[in-house]
């Protein structure tokens, strides 16, 4: 009968441990899998702006293009009735802009670095 009473007091304890672990094991597997981590911080990097032309008038429905330098991978955009852009979502690296709109408008080329890379 001793035996018996030791062999639930052992049991008893086991699962004393075993149930103070619960909390925190759910806790890393919560944690761990919780769209919430994936929200941190991004790579990704934006470039945007204005364009207007020598007399600074705006450029609207003008094609700006990001291209990244060497790869020469082309991130098309347009700019809207302001002559704002964007380029969203862009790798880390260097890039060039070429603005092109036909008329009187000639392309300008530019180099930007977004990250500091």
């Amino acid at each position: 009968m001793n035996t018996y009473r030791g062999a639930l007091a052992q049991l008893v304890e086991a699962l004393d441990v075993a149930i103070s672990r619960i909390p925190k094991v759910c806790f890393i597997v919560v944690f761990l899998f919780s769209p919430c981590t994936l929200w941190g911080q991004s790579t990704d990097a934006s470039i945007g702006g204005r364009v207007t032309d020598p007399s600074k008038a705006i450029v609207a429905d003008a094609k700006v293009a990001t291209i990244k330098v060497g790869t020469n991978f082309r991130y098309q955009a347009a700019t809207n009735e302001s002559g704002e852009y964007a380029a969203p979502n862009l790798p880390p690296g260097a890039y060039r802009l070429e603005v092109a709109k036909e008329g009187p408008i000639s392309s300008r080329q530019r180099s930007l670095n977004p990250l500091g890379l």
